[in-house]
């Protein structure tokens, strides 16, 4: 998954290079233990916008600024497959999720509930503070409209907005995302194709939007993630990239 998001800091890429036995000198081996990252630790580099918070590093910016109110633009490409065994029935989908940092797997959550909510969260309303964009493969007639879907969901299993989608076409095969936050205008899209080929908003692929101010959703931190779910019938989610 590629990041490029103004909450994102850089990355930084070591590279191990092989040298001639002859060459490396003997030493000894080294070893180090960190139990909490303090503000004063002069041994230790931070660049760009890291930063210590409560004995952590924090590699990123908030979504969003309680003291301002400012926003972050964000988008991330990625790509997944999905394959069926031996059906040509699916079940149930998968889901990239914005949730507080510390989520975790709700108990009893697998099928149409894609691995983010279970029963009890279902009525519980803005006190999930998740957003979910859905690729749907199995129709749930409590929550889903009556066909498999693309959706956006705001702290529900119902999607806000949708659109049609054919797994069935593409079974295997690679699907490529696109997931963009403007948060000037507060539209949250979702761009996808079947191509092959790294998705942008202006080459020809499929778009779904909506209109969201995602402070009034999502708390200042939050984690990024991939959860998926199947229940009657067997199939695979795989994350490409």
């Amino acid at each position: 998954m590629s990041c490029s998001l103004s909450l994102c800091t850089r990355l930084v890429f070591f590279s191990l290079v092989c040298c001639p036995l002859s060459l490396i000198p003997f030493v000894s081996s080294l070893s180090f233990n960190i139990r909490s990252f303090d503000t004063n630790l002069s041994n230790i580099l931070l660049e760009g916008v890291t930063r210590t918070v409560s004995g952590t590093v924090v590699l990123t910016k908030d979504i969003w600024d309680s003291v301002t109110g400012k926003q972050a633009h964000f988008s991330t490409h990625f790509s997944f497959a999905i394959e069926a065994f031996g059906s040509d029935q699916y079940s149930d989908g998968i889901a990239i999720f914005l949730a507080r940092v510390g989520f975790s797997i709700p108990p009893n959550s697998t099928g149409g509930y894609l691995g983010v909510f279970n029963e009890s969260m279902v009525n519980h309303g803005p006190l999930n503070q998740v957003v979910v964009i859905e690729f749907n493969t199995w129709v749930n007639p409590e929550f889903d409209p009556p066909m498999q879907h693309i959706g956006i969901n705001i702290n529900s299993l119902s999607s806000l907005v949708y659109d049609r989608w054919n797994p069935e076409s593409h079974n295997g095969n690679a699907t490529n995302v696109l997931v963009a936050y403007n948060s000037t205008s507060k539209n949250l899209s979702v761009f996808w194709s079947f191509d092959g080929k790294l998705v942008f908003p202006d080459n020809k692929s499929s778009l779904l939007s909506y209109q969201i101010d995602l402070a009034k959703v999502l708390p200042e931190s939050v984690a990024i993630g991939f959860s998926a779910a199947c229940d009657l019938y067997a199939q695979r989610h795989g994350i490409n990239s």
